[in-house]
């Protein structure tokens, strides 16, 4: 904008001093009478389209225009009202003529007589948009080239912080909880020399994550090691556990001719044998579907399930208030009957275990729509590809409104041997006394063999350690746990 400005002033006054020019010339014809008529229209050096008009006190008396033709009138009454409107020894004026378009016009006072001659200001306007023009396109190309200039530099720059960042978030997305985890990711070195810290960064971004990558290493072997130590004892201590179990059997017969003591201390052996068989049983469960040793699936109708361990937990818990809520039509899912059974009977035990007398613990099977990666991926290993259409699921709850979970236990009520020190806790200690105990692992087998079953396990709460505030004088505790299995795919009509 200021270069135009300038350009357009510096045109400007080269078309006044042109101007000047032409009025010279025109003085000197009228002083030299014989060169040029009018008035030096046409003397050397006049530019075409000058026009020279000579005003005396009482009319127009001479005017003319020079063109490429010669001398010519003033095409039009107007202009020449225009040029003789223009005050003399005021300086240069910009006019708009009347057929003539836009001209620059100077007036001066010879003798009695008033002067004037204007220039055409087409070539100047016309330099003038020119010059626009090509300062907007440089301009233009100068910032897209400054746009593309930084674009490159800074993109140049920034593609090893780039790479940094899209590793990062690849691993940052990886399960690095559990199961042996590969951390081959590293950060590509970068290509160009300006990227020297930049290198240094993902330097030490690689040798973390080498780090890292050993450390988790290192705790695969050791969970390894430990699986495979407990899977080796569990089932060494079979052996020794059957023979105790025998041996407390034979001594049975003669308990009618032993002391009451000695009988009841048998007794306890013989209960706490059974109690060991079972944990090693759950210990030898865990380590084969830790080794995704696949369960023997076929279509299992999971309302019969659920109604028969409910009707043992009546029978085990009878100070409880049970409840069963299921469909009339049968709800067939995939999977192992005896490892299913096995999920519903610890979570009706955990409720019986873990809340007081008098709870209520209602059971519910439904179906619903499941999300399509759960029942998809179940599906598809046991039947092949799935059908068509909304995928749905068999969903059962267990719900109690005993003491609840505290918040901080939620995420680890599905590991090994948890205790919470709770209300909860303190309930599940109290009753260990009258039913055997418990071995830690029914929750853990729940998890286990659900997701062995292509299914999902999921536990919400509310407890009273959590609230505060008057919510807290009466609480409203409860406990949900969510079992979500993929059904059995409707059998496709034979045709015919």
């Amino acid at each position: 904008m200021v270069t135009t400005i300038v350009a357009q002033r510096v045109l400007m006054r080269q078309l006044d001093d042109r101007l000047a020019g032409v009025l010279t010339r025109q003085q000197n014809a009228v002083n030299n009478p014989g060169q040029g008529y009018p008035g030096g229209v046409d003397l050397p050096g006049q530019p075409i389209g000058t026009v020279v008009v000579v005003v005396p006190p009482t009319k127009i008396a001479q005017q003319g225009m020079l063109t490429p033709e010669g001398i010519r009138p003033v095409p039009s009454e107007a202009a020449l009202v225009a040029l003789s409107a223009v005050a003399p020894d005021s300086g240069a004026h910009s006019l708009v003529l009347d057929q003539l378009g836009p001209y620059r016009a100077m007036a001066v006072t010879d003798h009695r007589d008033v002067v004037v001659v204007g220039l055409p200001l087409t070539e100047t306007r016309s330099a003038v948009i020119k010059l626009v023009w090509t300062v907007a396109i440089l301009s233009v190309l100068a910032t897209a080239a400054s746009v593309i200039t930084v674009y490159v530099v800074v993109v140049r720059k920034t593609r090893p912080l780039t790479d940094l960042a899209a590793v990062a978030r690849e691993v940052s997305a990886m399960p690095l909880e559990h199961g042996n985890v590969d951390l081959g990711l590293r950060v590509p070195a970068p290509r160009y020399a300006h990227a020297a810290e930049v290198a240094e960064v993902g330097d030490a971004f690689n040798q973390m994550l080498g780090h890292v990558e050993s450390a988790l290493q290192a705790r695969q072997i050791s969970e390894s090691k430990v699986r495979r130590f407990v899977a080796d004892a569990s089932h060494e201590l079979r052996t020794p556990l059957a023979a105790i179990r025998g041996y407390a059997e034979l001594t049975r017969r003669g308990r009618a001719t032993m002391p009451a003591q000695i009988a009841h201390f048998l007794d306890r052996i013989d209960a706490e044998a059974e109690r060991m068989s079972g944990l090693v049983e759950d210990l030898l469960l865990l380590a084969r579907l830790e080794n995704q040793v696949a369960p023997e699936v076929e279509p299992v109708d999971l309302t019969e399930i659920v109604v028969n361990a409910v009707t043992d937990a009546q029978a085990a818990g009878p100070d409880h208030r049970w409840s069963l809520d299921v469909p009339t039509d049968p709800v067939t899912v995939i999977g192992d009957h005896r490892r299913l059974h096995q999920v519903v009977a610890n979570l009706l035990a955990n409720a019986r275990t873990h809340t007081p007398p008098g709870t209520r613990v209602m059971t519910r099977v439904t179906v619903a729509a499941a999300p399509p990666m759960i029942g998809t991926q179940a599906r598809t290993a046991a039947f092949g590809e799935p059908s068509p259409g909304t995928v749905r699921e068999a969903v059962l709850t267990v719900h109690d409104n005993g003491p609840g979970i505290p918040n901080a236990m939620i995420k680890q009520v599905f590991d090994r041997f948890v205790r919470a020190d709770s209300s909860r806790a303190r309930i599940r200690d109290a009753s260990a006394a009258h039913n055997g105990g418990s071995t830690g692992l029914g929750l853990s087998i729940v998890a286990a063999v659900v997701a062995a079953h292509g299914g999902q396990v999921t536990v919400t709460s509310r407890c009273a350690e959590d609230l505060s505030g008057p919510a807290a004088q009466h609480p409203d505790t409860w406990t949900t746990f969510t079992v979500r299995l993929p059904l059995a795919p409707v059998p496709r009509p034979t045709p015919a």
